[in-house]
């Protein structure tokens, strides 16, 4: 284990609405670069969800009794600091919208381009 210590210094594909592994077209619409460390990170916390899953996931616990209880288990964790740093809940779950937004309207600009 690398430990989420250090960046890579290389970029890797990820495949962010669909994964490669459920079918997901390697295109630009599905992918986003991020630095092989959290690419690793994201995988070790989400497995092989979509964006929208984990958008939902996030949401969830907003809504549960034991939010405090599950926030805190995933704010220890070095992966998850390593992707959103301390920022709270609300934040992180604005600026996954905000990357599912830019990934869907991408979609639209090579649909109409095509």
């Amino acid at each position: 284990m690398h430990g989420f210590k250090n960046r890579a210094g290389w970029n890797d594909e990820h495949h962010i609405k669909t994964p490669c592994s459920r079918g997901g077209e390697t295109i630009d619409s599905n992918l986003l670069l991020i630095d092989v460390y959290r690419h690793d990170a994201w995988h070790l916390l989400f497995s092989n969800q979509t964006l929208r899953e984990i958008i939902a996931h996030l949401k969830n616990y907003c809504s549960t009794k034991d939010f405090l209880l599950s926030v805190n288990n995933y704010y220890k964790h070095p992966a998850f600091r390593l992707l959103f740093g301390s920022k709270p809940l609300n934040e992180i779950i604005a600026l996954l919208l905000r990357i599912q937004h830019a990934k869907d309207s991408q979609r639209i600009r090579i649909k109409l381009a095509a």
